[in-house]
């Protein structure tokens, strides 16, 4: 399915998130590994990560949301030391850096 431009803000529906895949192939079948050892278990997953055809196989609805998550992150920030840090003549980077340590691991925590 190309993407078109036209159709773009037509449909409120986010469906499409979960069915298509940026990558990824499905689990081998279990014939393939029953029997086998741990190394040969594991080199049958490593050949099916490095696939041209497959890969990791991560949704475009978990990268959506990480990505709006880094977003809504970024905003927040930024609007909470702007609003909490006199700006003087010099960017003050010590105290911008500092904030961004607390402010993260307070973002991590959640």
């Amino acid at each position: 399915m190309p993407f078109e431009w036209n159709q773009v803000g037509t449909s409120f529906s986010v469906m499409w998130l979960y069915n298509y895949m940026a990558g990824g192939l499905f689990p081998p079948d279990e014939a393939e590994v029953k029997g086998k050892s741990f190394a040969e278990v594991t080199d049958i997953g490593v050949k099916r990560i490095h696939d041209a055809n497959g890969g990791l196989g991560i949704p475009y609805s978990f990268l959506m949301w990480h990505w709006g998550m880094v977003c809504v992150f970024l905003g927040l920030y930024s609007t909470v030391f702007y609003l909490t840090t006199p700006i003087g003549d010099e960017f003050p980077w010590l105290t911008f850096v500092q904030k961004l340590i607390v402010w993260f691991y307070m973002w991590e925590s959640l």
